[in-house]
């Protein structure tokens, strides 16, 4: 145990050594053929109708789809939320019973990696997720989150508070849902979106526009879903922060990408904040986060698998 103790900072180095000699194929732009698969079973004896909302790749300045989606099969429609104009397919149809459906999405698209830059666009949303968020009773308690000395400068702010989250949690127990920042408070383990959820109200409560964004790993034999942080200074710099993957590098659990200031081309983004709200059938719908499927139906006879691949080209 002592011997890996005294080995992690050393394979974190090397890490970051590699990195900077763009030797990790994420440290450069990659092409991707992406496959997302949506199974939903009726387990009744009888013909069921369904509603599902799945996520779309979206259009940033570093992720250009190159080969717009395909949708199979049935109908559709194209949704957007109404907060963070996410797009995303609504599928509708019916399955026999004791039966299934695959709802395939098939496309092609070019990743970079993200670095701190400057944003360019008119506007950065970054909606306070209320029930995700710290509450009042938390955020009156927060002394070992005081980044006080940091005051000067707001990048060294950003840099503080994101340093403190990293040490005060653990990574554990993945959730498809998203964890709370009150439970990355209380809870002895948590994922990379209590990580986020945290992290996210501490740089609000600071005076900062935080952003949770959402996707999945991409290029690695098991490509799972992940979320990470996007910070706008009052400067105009945009800053991509992975707290939880920052930690896992720190503690040599992880090959993957992520740094302060540092988000390598081994991601695909499919939404970005949280509480997200749309219109449907005349009738508004929030959902936490636009990555794994949501059926719409509260029918128990009707459940879901996914899937996503996503092969370097």
């Amino acid at each position: 145990m002592d011997r890996l103790k005294e080995l992690k900072p050393i394979i974190y180095w090397s890490r970051k050594i590699a990195e900077k000699l763009k030797l990790p194929f994420y440290t450069r732009t990659q092409n991707y053929c992406v496959k997302y698969l949506a199974r939903v079973y009726n387990d009744s004896n009888f013909k069921r109708d369904f509603q599902i909302i799945l996520p779309l790749p979206q259009e940033t300045d570093y992720q250009i789809v190159t080969k717009q989606p395909n949708l199979e099969p049935g109908s559709f429609d194209f949704i957007r939320d109404t907060t963070y104009n996410n797009v995303a397919v609504l599928y509708y149809g019916k399955i026999n019973p004791n039966k299934y459906i695959d709802l395939t999405i098939d496309f092609e698209v070019r990743i970079s990696p993200r670095i701190i830059r400057t944003y360019e666009n008119k506007e950065f949303v970054a909606k306070i997720c209320e029930h995700l968020y710290l509450d009042k009773a938390m955020s009156d308690d927060l002394e070992f989150y005081d980044c006080d000395d940091s005051k000067n400068n707001d990048l060294e702010i950003v840099k503080c508070l994101n340093n403190k989250v990293i040490a005060s949690l653990e990574y554990g127990n993945p959730i498809p849902n998203l964890y709370t920042a009150n439970q990355a408070l209380t809870l002895n383990k948590i994922d990379c979106g209590g990580f986020d959820s945290l992290l996210a109200s501490l740089l609000n409560k600071n005076g900062f526009k935080a952003r949770i964004v959402s996707g999945f790993w991409a290029g690695y034999k098991e490509n799972t879903m992940h979320a990470w942080l996007e910070v706008l200074l009052p400067n105009g710099k945009l800053i991509p922060l992975d707290p939880s993957v920052q930690q896992l590098a720190q503690q040599g659990r992880t090959k993957k990408s992520g740094d302060f200031g540092f988000l390598g081309s081994d991601r695909i983004v499919f939404s970005y904040g949280c509480c997200l709200p749309f219109i449907i059938n005349g009738q508004k719908i929030t959902i936490d986060l636009l990555q794994h499927p949501y059926l719409l139906s509260r029918d128990s006879s009707l459940h879901y698998v996914s899937r996503l691949d996503a092969k370097r080209l």
